[in-house]
């Protein structure tokens, strides 16, 4: 099936969290529990998932001795657009996690994660797949230098941070716009 390339695709992201309890007064404390919450929207005549929401609760430093770690439970819903439905086999999809993570150093955290996704909007051969347990482990190190991204390419964004320039990727030759690590 052909892939289809749209110009001028919009959309619109919101991200809220906040620290609901500390451990201290100190307002520099980052241990305690925080609450969060992701809304996503884009079009439906461009995109096949057209919005997007996920909640939960998270908390730092719940092990004694273990002050950067996080334990997070959270949730997450997708709808999909119906110019989708040759692809997908649901009008959404549900995702419950579970995840910690653990600093092992300054530079490197690892974070095992357990995932129940709830009516998966997929055909596997021509079946429907049923809920599925998918279990996860991801790492994460810091001190890398730039990270590559193609939001900014072939526009007069970078020209207002010098920090952010063009590059060319090694290994595809592909042009790509490096971003400063945080």
């Amino acid at each position: 099936e052909d892939e289809k390339y749209y110009r001028d695709n919009t959309g619109i992201y919101v991200n809220c969290g906040q620290m609901v309890m500390k451990e201290t007064e100190d307002d520099n404390d980052t241990q305690g529990l925080g609450t969060f919450f992701r809304y996503g929207y884009a079009p439906s005549s461009r995109n096949d998932m057209t919005q997007f929401y996920s909640a939960g609760v998270s908390y730092q430093g719940l092990l004694d001795g273990r002050d950067n770690d996080i334990l997070a439970v959270g949730m997450s819903r997708g709808y999909f657009s119906d110019g989708a439905a040759g692809v997908y086999t649901e009008d959404s999809e549900t995702v419950f996690e579970t995840f910690y993570n653990i600093e092992m150093s300054k530079w490197m955290t690892l974070t095992p994660s357990i995932q129940y996704v709830a009516d998966p909007s997929s055909v596997d051969n021509g079946r429907e797949i049923k809920d599925a347990v998918v279990f996860g482990l991801r790492a994460q190190m810091a001190g890398v230098g730039f990270m590559p991204g193609l939001g900014w390419l072939r526009t007069d964004l970078p020209a207002l941070r010098p920090d952010v320039r063009p590059v060319i990727y090694p290994y595809s030759g592909e042009e790509l716009v490096a971003f400063p690590a945080i």
